[in-house]
């Protein structure tokens, strides 16, 4: 039953009692929801039979163009505090709505997906739960209070964000950094990550303005026990990296003492294949880098197989 699609749980609520009461488990297990429509049915879904929020352990709702009252806000808010086994809570709109959880708490809440807002940070220090936490913004924050979340993994968000993160340790495993135009301050958000970054971090940097070769020297000083750094576009496509730039990054790549993987992604193929140039370049980051195996180049994939290189 666990596999059935959600038709078929619904039909399976209307044959029998038992096959209802084990139906409804699963159906209200994890909510996916879409649209305005559907989340103004769920809310009086869950007004009416409020017994069945204690089933629920995911809720989604991801519609960037939902807008909503003030009054639905309030009705909201208080249809999910009701869910108090909640594991897994995304919340993405076109923008933060800071009433929103302002007082809920949920004691097994795990993963976290919202917009960053002025009073984000007491609803966070309420779930020292999480380990998996993406945030989104929609302007410049003002320095947040501390933000102690000892179980935290994974973080993806604003870049302005992490300094405001307090780990009992250096726990951090994962990053995906989001950096807006408004803000590219590379120095202090690495100098917070280096402070909270697990041993073999892996990290992945989303923008269209970051100087890449820049952000290298600062992760070299920060992070330098990483082992993977991924450079990501988010509207535009990056150009061919020439030699005087490639030899730039690898002066800051000698510093790194785990790097395994380096990735610059998005590139904008033009056709014209330069294996012969991109072969020195490559070789050259291996030579700086001793640990270095696998570099993603101009839509080509490298990996160092005994001490050679080769593309796929």
């Amino acid at each position: 039953m666990s596999y059935a699609s959600r038709p078929d749980l619904v039909a399976l609520c209307k044959t029998s009692r038992l096959l209802n009461d084990l139906a409804t488990v699963l159906l209200y297990r994890k909510i996916n929801i879409y649209s305005l429509d559907a989340v103004e049915g769920f809310v009086s879904t869950m007004e009416t039979y409020p017994n069945r929020s204690r089933h629920i352990r995911a809720l989604r709702i991801a519609k960037y163009d939902l807008q909503f009252s003030a009054a639905f806000v309030t009705q909201l808010n208080s249809t999910i505090s009701q869910f108090c086994y909640l594991e897994s809570l995304e919340l993405l709109s076109e923008r933060a709505h800071p009433e929103l959880l302002r007082d809920a708490h949920f004691p097994n809440l795990s993963t976290l997906r919202y917009h960053a807002h002025p009073h984000i940070s007491a609803f966070l220090n309420r779930h020292p739960t999480i380990t998996c936490l993406g945030l989104e913004r929609e302007i410049i924050l003002e320095p947040l209070d501390p933000i102690h979340l000892p179980n935290l993994r994974v973080y993806s968000g604003p870049n302005s964000f992490i300094p405001s993160l307090m780990l009992n340790n250096k726990s951090l495993e994962i990053t995906h950094i989001l950096w807006y135009p408004d803000d590219l301050d590379v120095e202090t958000a690495l100098t917070a990550l280096g402070r909270i970054a697990s041993s073999g971090h892996y990290l992945v940097s989303k923008s269209d303005n970051i100087d890449e070769a820049a952000f290298l020297g600062s992760m070299a000083i920060t992070v330098p026990d990483c082992f993977l750094v991924r450079f990501r576009r988010v509207f535009t496509l990056s150009g061919r990296i020439f030699t005087e730039r490639a030899l730039e990054i690898a002066q800051h790549l000698n510093k790194f003492t785990m790097l395994t993987r380096l990735e610059f992604l998005n590139f904008d193929d033009d056709g014209h294949r330069q294996v012969e140039l991109d072969l020195q370049i490559v070789k050259s980051w291996g030579e700086a880098c001793k640990t270095l195996v696998e570099v993603q180049l101009h839509g080509q994939c490298w990996k160092r197989m005994e001490k050679e290189w080769s593309y796929s």
